[in-house]
């Protein structure tokens, strides 16, 4: 079962260089540029998703989303990347935890490719442990 990385920023050049940093080290990437791709994507995903999603966009940002996305029957993980106010994010984290969605530590911009590349390698064991977790309750 394969694992994609799914970008989700209206910001179409540092998506991009995400994208590459993620394809250079052999992960299958989806890009999405605003909440409503994302929906989109993991309705279309039948793999696990790790989800980076921005949380200031124009289009369905980060926080209108989780209520959409809570109910996907798809595995993910959401990391929560931003440049704006903290307050946010930390609200972002907070709907997404109370709606058990599992999430990782946020990135705030700018955030090297580094900071980016360790992201995935942390959050992929996590949810791997999470899928196996539920196909032992399954």
């Amino acid at each position: 079962m394969n694992t994609r990385v799914i970008i989700t920023d209206d910001d179409v050049d540092f998506a991009q260089t995400l994208q590459r940093c993620a394809q250079s080290a052999g992960h299958e990437t989806v890009l999405c540029s605003d909440g409503y791709g994302l929906i989109s994507a993991l309705n279309e995903c039948h793999d696990p998703a790790l989800v980076f999603l921005d949380v200031h966009m124009k289009e369905k940002d980060g926080i209108e989303v989780i209520e959409d996305i809570k109910s996907l029957e798809t595995s993910f993980r959401i990391r929560f990347i931003t440049g704006g106010v903290d307050t946010h994010a930390i609200a972002a984290r907070m709907i997404a935890t109370a709606r058990d969605i599992d999430v990782g530590t946020t990135l705030y911009k700018p955030f090297t490719l580094d900071d980016f590349r360790n992201a995935i390698e942390t959050d992929l064991p996590l949810l791997q442990d999470q899928i196996s977790s539920r196909l032992r309750t399954a």
